[in-house]
C-alpha cells in the first residue's frame, strides 16, 4: 500500500531478500500495516516477552505487532512480497465490520501505550505509535456505523486524554506539529 511504501522509504532499508535494521529503522517500520501474515516470529521470542494476539474480534493483531517492535532487538526485514491483502468494500471479512466490535480497539491500544510508558521504553516508538493510533482512529471513525460515531469520538477523547499528557503533548508539538494539531482536532471532534 502507498502508506506502507512511504514508511519503507523513510526507514531507508536496503533492498534485499533479508536485511538487519537498526532501532530508528524499526521505529519507522512499526507504522506499517499490522497484518500478521507479513511477519515471521520466533515462538520463543513471543513466549519470553508474553506477546500474543488480542482476544478481540477485530484489531487483534495490533498488540502482537507493536509489542514485537517494542521488545524486538534483532529485526530482519525483506522487501520480497509474500502475501497480498484485498478488501472488498461490500465484503463480510473482519475488515468490513462497522459495529460495536470496533470499540474493542481501545483495550489493546491502552495496553501498548502503558507498556511504552512503564517499561522504560525508549522514546523511539512513542511518536510512531501516536501517529499510528491517530490514523487508526480516523480510519475507524470513517468506517464505523454513523450512529456510533459520537460515542467513538468520546472514547477517542478519553484515550488521548489518558495517554497524551501535557508533557508528552509539548514534546510532540516540537517533534511533529502536524500530528499534534491533528490530535487537537480529534479531541475537539463532536464538541464544536
Amino acid at each position: 500500500m502507498p502508506l506502507d511504501e512511504a514508511h519503507w522509504r523513510r526507514a531507508k532499508v536496503q533492498v534485499g531478500a533479508l536485511s538487519s535494521i537498526n532501532p530508528t529503522q524499526a521505529a519507522a517500520l512499526a507504522e506499517t500495516t499490522n497484518y500478521p501474515w507479513n511477519k515471521i516470529y520466533r515462538t520463543d521470542f513471543l513466549r519470553e516477552n508474553n506477546i500474543y494476539c488480542s482476544e478481540t474480534m477485530v484489531h487483534n493483531d495490533i498488540e502482537l505487532h507493536w509489542m514485537s517492535f517494542h521488545h524486538g532487538r534483532n529485526i530482519l526485514v525483506s522487501d520480497r512480497v509474500g502475501a497480498l491483502h484485498f478488501v472488498a468494500p461490500s465484503g463480510q471479512r473482519l475488515t468490513n465490520r462497522k459495529g460495536e466490535e470496533r470499540f474493542a480497539v481501545f483495550a489493546p491500544l491502552g495496553r501498548i501505550a502503558s507498556a511504552l510508558d512503564t517499561e522504560n521504553a525508549s522514546e523511539r516508538l512513542r511518536e510512531p505509535f501516536l501517529r499510528f493510533t491517530s490514523g487508526l482512529f480516523d480510519w475507524i471513525r470513517g468506517n464505523i456505523a454513523p450512529h456510533l460515531q459520537e460515542r467513538f469520538d468520546a472514547a477517542t477523547r478519553d484515550f488521548l486524554l489518558t495517554y497524551v499528557d501535557m508533557t508528552r503533548f509539548s514534546q510532540l508539538s516540537q517533534a511533529d506539529p502536524v500530528l499534534a494539531r491533528h490530535i487537537v482536532l480529534q479531541l475537539e471532534r463532536g464538541r464544536i
